[in-house]
């Protein structure tokens, strides 16, 4: 049985099931509280502690007078606190053990006890203890030495300012479970602030003070521990502050600095006490631009970084919030762009809510006026919706018209000039009974942007997206286009695109972007080729695809998480017996083989995403008269073929296996249901193509046998050249 020191801890481990750890002390005191605390460091404990205090009886029978457990399947490290009250004289036994006896572990928990203290004498305002300010030697040392203990000091704040109550917590080497809390009065009982977050046990107040006698009231948060071994020191000094009191609200609003050459506002402060906040004001209205004003704001809280949080906003002479904030120090310095508002602008800094300001936290504001002309956001119109004559084409009501144009010259020119802003767009196909294709156009010219562009295509919802996920690392190219169906009305088909940032939280007013749409209508028929003559190919266009209500589809998996479905053509690519399509060729060669030829199959990728899908069975060869053979291959021969001058798609073949035979393939080599043959276009410049697999003249091989016997896909796309400067997704 191990002997207890009050205030120092003792370890031991349940190293084994059914064990029991016997403490002793020779408690002395009369009418005094013992306090037992047992602490693990373990998470997720295999031994759940069960500590219980006995006294010893008359018979020499151990007597429970407490106990105390941690929770069962608790996954945190044990926690007992227990305070024993002792009326007279006494032996006192603690067992320590696993709550069920059937648990062990080499892991340590430890073992404290303690006594609570007499009073000593200052715990109200009347036996406060003086603290001179500004005088270390006067610094108190105390304890929280009982349950319940306060502990009262007073200090006299000879001028109005701003003052620093400082408590440096010094807890007994193992950890206390004491939490300070902290109160300050003034002369007339007013609470002025309090603190109770514990500060990596340094405890600060900031209060901005009138002159007079105030009082602080330290005890233990829930006045429920003590621990005479962990103590504290208190200091109260004045502090300097860069303002006190001058700019707390908007009727007293300092004036910031001001370069006329720059345009720009700017102010270096601090928040230096408890509820302190800062108010500045912007005369704008003193600035004259011939378009409209933007705010460049930036808000940073400089070199001496520290763990606080800034409420920053921007306002009106209205009262309306234009910018609401939250920074946090130590990040890097915060960047947008506001459109102004009416009149004189104001700005406000404080401590973002559940923060406290115990320390000075310095902040820098830079404001520039920026004069954007935007000519969208400069021209009235009739808002189609409400009717009112309005500035801007902010809305899908104020939309702007475009004019198709295939002409890159030809794009309109405006500017997501400050955050939140929004420009929309319109197109009118005038002949909706045939089908189009629609494309849309969007860049800045190789200039880095702030904005991460964004533009939604829609009409009754969005239809279609397309975005740069970072504007400011190179310049912005974005384009897209989609397949308009042909309806039986003949009204005009209205179409919307919303241009904006990607999340808007930006914009440039210095740089702008060009936006520009084109429509054409699906070609009927093909133009003539230079190397394959009319008679020799069949055009597969996209409303056959479309307009073939029974046709066979694939499901296409591009990765885990996007999966497209494609129609097929089923039959362009027969061969066998009576089905064979229009146009295959059979002949028999002299060394027993046939050969079987298919004519040019022609079409275009006609929209962003299109794909053209044929399906190609490959069965023994039907022979009339003649049985099936059963150990056959054919040599396979794919020939690509695009006219002069080229073209800007990147054509790409794709032959697929349907190893299940369930038509869901993948879009990735080397995999039963992947494709294993392909070719294509090897570069994004514009050029006529000729590409034959096997090539000619190797030893290239190319074939499929019986073992292979069902169903292939033949695919032809665009090949989206990822790493390409410009958007390659054609």
């Amino acid at each position: 049985m191990k002997e207890l020191t009050p205030g120092q801890s003792i370890s031991g481990e349940i190293s084994q099931s059914e064990e029991v750890d016997w403490y002793h002390y020779r408690v002395v005191d009369a009418n005094n509280v013992l306090q037992v605390s047992c602490t693990g460091s373990t998470f997720r404990p295999d031994v759940q502690l069960l500590a219980t205090v006995y006294e010893e009886g008359a018979d020499g029978q151990k007597i429970r007078l407490y106990g105390e457990h941690s929770p069962e399947g608790s996954q945190l490290p044990a926690d007992l606190l227990m305070n024993v009250y002792i009326e007279r004289p006494k032996d006192i036994y603690i067992a320590v053990r696993d709550l069920m006896d059937d648990a062990d572990s080499s892991n340590p928990y430890k073992l404290k006890i303690n006594f609570a203290q007499a009073d000593e004498g200052n715990d109200n305002f009347s036996q406060a203890v003086p603290i001179t300010v500004d005088d270390a030697a006067s610094c108190q040392v105390d304890e929280i030495s009982s349950i319940g203990d306060i502990d009262c000091f007073s200090f006299n704040a000879e001028q109005t300012g701003v003052y620093s109550v400082d408590i440096e917590f010094s807890p007994f080497n193992d950890g206390t479970d004491v939490e300070l809390a902290i109160d300050l009065y003034d002369d007339d009982g007013t609470l002025v602030t309090s603190l109770e977050r514990v500060q990596s046990h340094h405890y600060n107040l900031l209060p901005y003070l009138n002159a007079g006698i105030y009082y602080m009231l330290i005890d233990d948060y829930g006045r429920d521990d003590f621990d005479p071994a962990s103590t504290y020191r208190v200091c109260v000094s004045s502090s300097n502050t860069m303002e006190a009191s001058e700019n707390d609200d908007k009727d007293h609003a300092a004036i910031m600095t001001y370069n006329p050459i720059t345009r720009t506002y700017s102010i270096a402060g601090s928040l230096d006490y408890a509820d302190d906040q800062d108010w500045y004001r912007m005369p704008l209205n003193e600035i004259a631009t011939t378009g409209f004003k933007v705010l460049q704001v930036s808000f940073d809280d400089g070199e001496t970084a520290q763990d606080f949080n800034y409420q920053f906003n921007l306002s009106d002479e209205t009262d309306k919030i234009l910018l609401s904030h939250q920074f946090n120090g130590g990040a890097a310095a915060y960047a947008s762009q506001i459109k102004a508002g009416a009149g004189e602008h104001f700005i406000q800094v404080k401590a973002a809510p559940g923060e406290d300001i115990t320390l000075q936290a310095p902040y820098i504001i830079s404001i520039q006026v920026l004069d954007i002309e935007d000519a969208a956001e400069n021209v009235s119109k009739i808002d189609s919706e409400t009717g009112e004559t309005v500035y801007g084409n902010d809305t899908i009501t104020t939309a702007d018209g475009l004019l198709f144009s295939s002409n890159p010259a030809d794009a309109v020119t405006c500017k997501i000039g400050y955050r939140g802003d929004e420009d929309w767009y319109s197109v009118s196909i005038a002949n909706p009974t045939v089908p189009h294709i629609l494309e849309v156009y969007l860049d800045t010219d190789d200039q880095p942007s702030l904005v991460d562009y964004y533009v939604s295509i829609m009409r009754d919802q969005v239809i279609t997206k397309m975005f740069d996920a970072n504007g400011n690392d190179s310049g912005t190219e974005l384009k897209t286009s989609i397949y308009v169906a042909a309806v039986q009305n003949p009204a005009p088909l209205i179409y919307y695109f919303r241009v904006c940032d990607y999340q808007g939280d930006d914009g440039d007013g210095t740089v702008a972007y060009r936006i520009r749409a084109n429509v054409t209508e699906v070609p009927m028929v093909l133009p003539p080729d230079l190397v394959v003559p009319d008679s020799a190919r069949i055009y597969y266009n996209e409303m056959d695809e479309r307009q073939t209500a029974s046709a066979e589809t694939v499901l296409l998996e591009q990765n885990s998480l996007v999966q497209n479905s494609y129609k097929v053509n089923t039959s362009l690519l027969k061969y066998n017996g009576n089905e064979a399509a229009p146009g295959v060729t059979k002949v028999q060669n002299p060394d027993g083989t046939i050969t079987v030829t298919f004519p040019w199959i022609a079409g275009y990728i006609d929209f962003q995403g299109d794909q053209d899908w044929l399906k190609l069975s490959l069965d023994p060869l039907i022979r009339e008269g003649l049985p099936l053979d059963s150990d056959w291959y054919y040599d396979i021969k794919v020939d690509l073929h695009v006219d002069q001058p080229g073209d800007s798609v990147e054509y790409v073949w794709k032959l697929y296996r349907d190893y299940n035979s369930n038509r869901i393939l993948v879009d990735r080599p080397n995999d039963s249901d992947g494709f294993f043959a392909s070719a294509g276009d090897s570069g994004t410049g514009i050029a006529p193509l000729d590409i034959s697999v096997p090539v000619a003249g190797t030893d290239q091989k190319f074939w499929a046998g019986d073992a292979w016997q069902g169903n292939f896909y033949l695919s032809i796309s665009d090949f989206n050249y990822v790493n390409s400067l410009h958007p390659d997704d054609d």
